[in-house]
């Protein structure tokens, strides 16, 4: 049976019964990892070259443009990878639903023949990242066993690795803090050297915290752009505010000074200046 495209109606004759459903949907964990294993597993060997040459490009964009220094920012970015990962994966022949941005500890629904497996995607950008979080806890996670559910992790120097808490380097790895699940970015790439057929190469880019847009910024814009609403578009601000040009003059000026003092090297001058110009610009 084929799920039903998007788009598409379905009938009751398509879908299965709910007693057919429920094997696929409330299974075992060794079972759901054993899918996701397969799923991921087909990935790679259905991704073409410029499939994955689009996605290293997309997230090369997606870095250098989005700084993660900007909280804001960081959500954003991650969400964007999970769509572009997403896309991909579709282009490879993968039905996925990209559900992140309403679940907790699911980013990617897959469907197939009958069976829905849920993986989750963490990728970070941060080159030499420490620990990363596998789930957040709003409440505390005092009372949390310490699991980890099918994941893809896309880091800089690694490329794709999936990973599940059927693997003992991984399982063995993951602690607790006070409000989250985290594994140390050491293990998934231990991991990584024994399960060679679980990566897919790629070239994670690092954020060089370059990028100067902000996403609720480049939201509004396309707002009062898109449909013409003068007013607004006047006072969104399209360059940075005179207070704030001349504070930064002032700080450009202060840290001139300790430099001619001394107290700065004209290479601390010139990151210095560099910092307080992007600030500028990603008011822009």
């Amino acid at each position: 049976m084929r799920r039903p495209g998007r788009g598409e109606e379905s009938s009751s004759d398509d879908l299965p019964s709910s007693n057919e459903l429920q094997p696929s949907l409330f299974g075992d964990v060794q079972s759901q990892n054993e899918q996701a294993r397969r799923i991921f597993r087909d990935f790679k060997a259905r991704a073409s070259k410029n499939v994955l040459s689009e996605l290293e490009s997309g997230l090369q964009e997606l870095v250098f443009k989005y700084d993660v220094k900007n909280r804001e920012n960081r959500f954003v970015v991650g969400l964007t990878a999970e769509l572009l990962i997403a896309a991909a994966m579709r282009a490879s022949g993968t039905d996925v639903d990209n559900v992140g941005a309403t679940e907790t500890e699911t980013d990617f629904e897959i469907y197939t023949e009958r069976v829905r497996s849920r993986i989750s995607v963490k990728s970070s950008f941060t080159e030499g990242q420490g620990d990363l979080r596998l789930v957040n806890y709003l409440g505390g996670s005092e009372h949390r066993a310490a699991e980890m559910v099918p994941t893809i992790f896309v880091l800089p120097g690694l490329g794709m690795i999936y990973g599940d808490g059927g693997y003992a380097t991984l399982a063995n790895a993951i602690r607790q803090t006070r409000d989250a699940s985290v594994i140390p970015t050491r293990a998934i790439a231990t991991h990584a050297h024994e399960h060679p057929e679980l990566v897919i190469p790629l070239n994670v880019p690092v954020n060089n915290h370059t990028g100067t847009k902000v996403a609720s910024r480049e939201v509004a814009r396309s707002i009062v752009n898109s449909h013409g609403y003068p007013s607004l578009g006047k006072w969104l601000r399209p360059e940075p505010s005179p207070r704030l040009a001349a504070e930064v003059r002032e700080e450009i000026a202060r840290y001139d000074k300790l430099r001619e003092e001394g107290a700065l090297t004209k290479a601390e001058f010139e990151r210095a200046k560099a910092d307080l110009l992007r600030l500028l610009q990603s008011q822009t």
